[in-house]
């Protein structure tokens, strides 16, 4: 019995270890994710900024 509380208790500690690893990694890849969408919309608006400036210097001819 105690060799079942022993292994019990060490596959409780490997599920919890396995959370806390899943845990550490979807937070990761969710940061990665922001990081990525923040770029984009940079980039967009760097390009949207780019193309009024071209039409107001042309007098919206682009």
């Amino acid at each position: 019995a105690r060799m079942k509380a022993e292994q019990m208790k060490a596959e409780k500690l490997a599920m919890e270890r396995a959370a806390v690893e899943a845990q550490k990694r979807a937070e990761k890849e969710a940061a990665e994710r922001a990081a990525e969408e923040a770029l984009k919309k940079k980039a967009a608006e760097a390009s949207q900024r780019k193309a009024s400036e071209e039409k107001s210097r042309t007098g919206g001819v682009v």
